[in-house]
């Protein structure tokens, strides 16, 4: 699992950790809305991020 701290300093660097963390931060995602993250149109490699800062499966 990787932290939103972490990616949001890892940001700085890969623009998609920058958008994955824009992401969370503004549908203010939760582990609980993997069903809305599965619908939201985007990269597989950012909705991979978003997995892995969520702690989801």
């Amino acid at each position: 699992m990787i932290s939103l701290k972490s990616i949001k300093y890892k940001g700085y660097v890969n623009p998609d950790y920058a958008a994955a963390y824009a992401i969370i931060k503004r549908f203010n995602l939760t582990p609980n809305d993997k069903e809305k993250i599965s619908k939201l149109d985007m990269d597989e490699k950012i909705r991979q991020i978003i997995y892995n800062a969520l702690g989801i499966q």
